[in-house]
């Protein structure tokens, strides 16, 4: 039991006690719930995640010397889950499941603290799935002894550091669908920092998305949210799917756009989203991934949008072969200058510059520079790109077109 602590004039409001399981692997069995899937989509998981809080806040109270009682507090429109008595004074610890906390939530521990009766508080923390500890401090005002300012690091995904959530699509710079989008997500209670990453995919051209996602989603912070919808598909039977890749969260048409982005993050876990009732068979994007990326902005973990799944589909993607008669690719992406992105990696130019050159299609290119800046305008060289391969470019000019080449052409050497 954990008894509620009188306001500091007058009885308290509440009076009943609250109670809680000490054993909260018991209560999740009695609930029904058995897999860590079932738990995260159970409406019961906030109250499981402050009932494994007490188990913690009562051990560690009871270890104290000397032993503490921990309470709660609660007025008409406030309440703070415990109250801890600790050799420096008390401690208002909150309990949100939310992963990121916002400012709101501590500027109300705060009032509280104050109608407890400030002098008497020692801490105030609210206690969310977030992975870091957020620093809060207390700051006199300059020239002034009188009432204190509230001051905390930001983080992304707190008030003060929106959630980014990213937007790469094939729908077309300046297109309604995009506008329709942005305004579901900007509809959330925690609206994102959105970030366009593109809208000019080429139409239908899921490869062409699969590297832009695997080039660019990966480099975000961690905790990033990525939707991403190039889906000639929508409305059949593909599915949609929630997926973690190393640090990185995605909601997607689990179509092969995270093909690229699997070669270089680990799966930590996917799931399917059903599609809802009233979505329009076209516009999955707009009325099933963006609502979802509001549950994620709001607080809802990733599992708790559908079932999971045991594999993604993803595209062949081309690997160099290093045959008898030497190396053999192919070029893998156009950027917009025209350059011409092989799947040779940076770690094989050695063997190009021993060789001299690289065959590109039917051609030789024989100028292996550093950077384009080593050649003459309309120079065709061979460099190792910034994204870690071997490109093929023409100085001020486009190596696509002069050298009539595409996703696929081959290159060798040797």
């Amino acid at each position: 039991l954990v008894r509620p602590r009188p306001p500091r004039r007058g009885k308290p409001l509440v009076k009943a006690p609250k109670l809680y399981f000490l054993d909260t692997g018991l209560c999740s069995h009695l609930l029904g719930i058995r897999t860590a899937d079932e738990l995260a989509a159970s409406p019961h998981v906030g109250a499981l995640w402050e009932t494994s809080v007490h188990a913690e806040v009562r051990r560690l109270a009871a270890a104290a010397a000397p032993p503490a009682e921990p309470a709660f507090w609660r007025d008409r429109t406030k309440e703070v889950d415990f109250v801890v008595p600790t050799p420096r004074g008390l401690a208002l610890l909150d309990v949100s499941w939310s992963q990121f906390p916002s400012t709101a939530d501590v500027r109300r521990l705060l009032r509280i603290r104050e109608e407890i009766g400030a002098p008497d508080v020692a801490h105030v923390a609210v206690v969310c799935r977030t992975p870091d500890r957020q620093a809060r401090t207390q700051r006199p005002r300059r020239g002034n002894r009188g009432p204190r300012r509230f001051a905390r690091t930001a983080r992304v995904g707190s008030r003060d550091m929106p959630r980014i959530v990213t937007l790469t699509t094939d729908f077309g710079t300046g297109s309604e669908y995009v506008a329709q989008l942005k305004a579901v997500l900007l509809g959330s209670t925690m609206p994102p920092m959105l970030i366009d990453i593109a809208h000019d995919v080429p139409a239908h051209d899921i490869r062409a998305a699969a590297w832009l996602v695997g080039q660019a989603c990966l480099a975000f912070p961690p905790g990033a949210l990525h939707v991403v919808v190039v889906d000639p598909g929508v409305g059949t039977a593909r599915r949609l799917i929630w997926a973690r890749l190393g640090n990185q969260e995605f909601l997607c048409p689990d179509n092969g756009v995270l093909s690229w982005a699997l070669h270089r993050a680990p799966l930590a876990a996917a799931h399917a989203i059903p599609a809802v009732d009233g979505a329009a068979a076209t516009f999955h994007g707009r009325d099933v991934l963006a609502p979802a990326a509001v549950r994620l902005l709001e607080g809802a973990p990733g599992p708790s949008l559908g079932p999971p799944l045991e594999y993604l589909e993803t595209l062949a993607w081309p690997e160099p072969e290093d045959a008898p008669r030497g190396l053999r690719g192919e070029v893998i992406h156009v950027d917009p200058f025209g350059n011409l992105v092989t799947n040779l990696p940076a770690t094989l130019w050695p063997r190009v510059a021993a060789a001299g050159r690289l065959r590109l299609g039917p051609r030789d290119v024989t100028t292996l520079v550093c950077t384009y800046g080593d050649a003459s305008p309309g120079t065709a060289v061979a460099l190792v790109g910034s994204q870690g391969f071997i490109e093929v470019a023409v100085v001020e000019g486009r190596a696509d077109v002069r050298l009539a080449a595409a996703v696929g052409t081959p290159v060798s050497v040797g």
